[in-house]
């Protein structure tokens, strides 16, 4: 008989040594000081941060998802689509595309026309347009070349506003 209670204290002594190591694992899980209480309020309160920083992370993996794909827009100022749109209305799908964004953007487009951009004509360089002549764009592009002389692009357009006076 005392070998049988022996042996139920030796298997109870492992059964406390064993949930105290876990409660000390679960502790460090949880970021709790090893004399801290574990109960039910502290592991809710670590699933609610955890939840939370799934949803901030999701969040902002969501944002630059739509992001991404506003840059990937031709035509429009992306600066200013990006500060205007209304990005709840906007889904992001299991695989990554971002539904609704084009009828976002047109309904947009609509009460901001500005959001749309002008695109140069075709052969017209966009840094000859404006109301400066021929003459002012050549001095300014020849200025431009003293600053930096191996800058091939500026040398180039200096031949080309040449060509047109």
């Amino acid at each position: 008989m005392k070998t049988y209670i022996k042996e139920l204290r030796d298997e109870a002594k492992r059964t406390r040594l064993s949930k105290k190591e876990a409660e000390s694992e679960i502790k460090k899980i949880l970021g709790l000081e090893e004399d801290a209480e574990l109960n039910e309020d502290t592991v809710k309160a670590y699933q609610k941060k955890v939840q939370q920083d799934i949803t901030d992370k999701t969040d902002k993996a969501n944002d630059k998802l739509i992001k991404a794909e506003i840059k990937d827009l031709d035509g429009y100022n992306n600066k200013l689509v990006n500060a205007l749109l209304d990005k709840s209305k906007l889904t992001i799908s299991e695989n990554g595309d971002v539904d609704g964004l084009k009828d976002a953007i047109e309904a947009l487009e609509v009460e901001y026309p500005e959001i749309k951009t002008q695109k140069a004509p075709s052969g017209v360089n966009p840094q000859f347009t404006g109301t400066k002549n021929a003459q002012d764009e050549y001095h300014d592009l020849q200025e431009q070349v003293r600053k930096n002389p191996n800058d091939q692009n500026v040398l180039m357009r200096l031949f080309s506003a040449k060509e047109k006076l």
